[in-house]
């Protein structure tokens, strides 16, 4: 199954490592993570970054999304039960 980040960008949900909530982006270990990701071309900002509202890890790369923790988590959660 697919999770849609926003925008046009959809990924694997099996592919999701972790999803942050962007005030995480102010703690030490996070911000530097992220730079990190940046400077190995890995940081992937689907919105302005003013406009960010969570980071989503995966295997690939990190995505800044505008959409919230809080909804990502719904969708990772949610499955679509196909009718017999």
């Amino acid at each position: 199954m697919f999770l849609h980040l926003g925008t046009d960008k959809s990924i694997l949900k099996k592919d999701v490592v972790a999803i942050l909530n962007v005030r995480t982006h102010s703690a030490a270990a996070t911000g530097e993570f992220l730079e990190i990701a940046r400077d190995e071309k890995k940081l992937h900002l689907l919105t302005e970054p003013g406009k960010i509202k969570s980071y989503v890890l995966t295997v690939k790369g990190v995505y800044g999304s505008p959409i919230s923790c809080a909804t990502l988590k719904k969708r990772v959660e949610t499955e679509i039960i196909e009718p017999e």
